[in-house]
């Protein structure tokens, strides 16, 4: 059976949540809005006329990152699997859209990000003691606790051919090449 791909641009339309799955491993779902947009030619004015919803998942160590990462709101880039379902019950029916994240991103047309490779241990296995699920349990709990991500100060370019902008470019070309591995600020 082939699988079909896709990424997907949209917010995050609810705070992500870290769950424990019953073989201990770590798994996050949160819902993702697209609004779908069109130019109203008469009045010039963008207007959303739909919403497509979908649930994003994510499991393991990228599950932990996500989870440490986002928060609702936030524009993102989604790519993965995707899965339709279609479901029923006596009194209602329904389609469920659900995307299992491969590579999730900020959308950084629409905002800025700091990326911060974190070194994790390696996450416990379904063969693993029940010492080593409890202490990812625990993982999953502590990382629940956890403050939203502190606010990153935003950078604001001067304007072009003002003395701030010529004394910043002098700065940007005399620290290119200064420290291997580092961009100039």
């Amino acid at each position: 059976m082939s699988e079909t791909y896709v990424t997907v641009t949209g917010n995050v339309a609810t705070q992500p949540v870290l769950r424990v799955g019953r073989t201990g491993t770590p798994f996050l779902t949160f819902r993702l809005a697209q609004n779908v947009n069109r130019l109203d030619r008469t009045t010039g004015v963008v207007e959303t006329i739909a919403t497509n919803w979908m649930t994003v998942c994510a499991f393991r160590a990228h599950a932990v990152n996500l989870y440490r990462s986002l928060a609702k709101g936030q524009p993102v880039i989604v790519h993965g699997r995707l899965r339709v379902q279609d479901w029923a019950t006596d009194e209602r029916s329904g389609t469920t859209v659900e995307l299992e994240a491969t590579a999730v991103g900020h959308d950084l047309a629409r905002g800025q990000a700091c990326f911060v490779k974190v070194a994790q241990p390696p996450l416990p296995q379904s063969t693993d003691t029940a010492a080593d699920r409890r202490q990812l349990r625990e993982l999953a709990a502590s990382a629940a606790r956890e403050a939203a991500p502190e606010v990153l100060p935003v950078f604001i370019p001067p304007e072009p051919g003002s003395e701030e902008q010529a004394e910043h470019s002098e700065q940007s070309v005399s620290a290119v090449g200064s420290e291997p591995g580092r961009a100039p600020v």
